[in-house]
């Protein structure tokens, strides 16, 4: 199956998802915490496989830290203060 440029950045594996987990399961090393399950496929691949559609849960890692606020500058005690 061959992917115009559009659609090849459109389509989003588990790597940068924040249910996305390395297992230490030699038989089933990825595995995903919203569904909660464990294979030897990555779970995009699974998931795809079993419902023919995209994962709807995938949600990036950077986007989820930047809304609760783990990349706001903070201010040092310096620049705080005012003359």
């Amino acid at each position: 199956m061959r992917y115009s440029s559009k659609e090849k950045r459109e389509i989003k594996t588990c790597n940068g998802c924040i249910f996305y987990y390395i297992t230490h399961i030699q038989q089933r090393p990825y595995g995903c915490k919203k569904f909660g399950f464990l294979s030897k496929n990555l779970p995009y691949l699974v998931v795809k496989q079993s419902s023919g559609t995209e994962c709807a849960y995938y949600t990036s890692k950077r986007i989820s830290q930047i809304s609760r606020g783990k990349y706001v500058r903070k201010r040092s005690a310096d620049s705080s203060r005012s003359n």
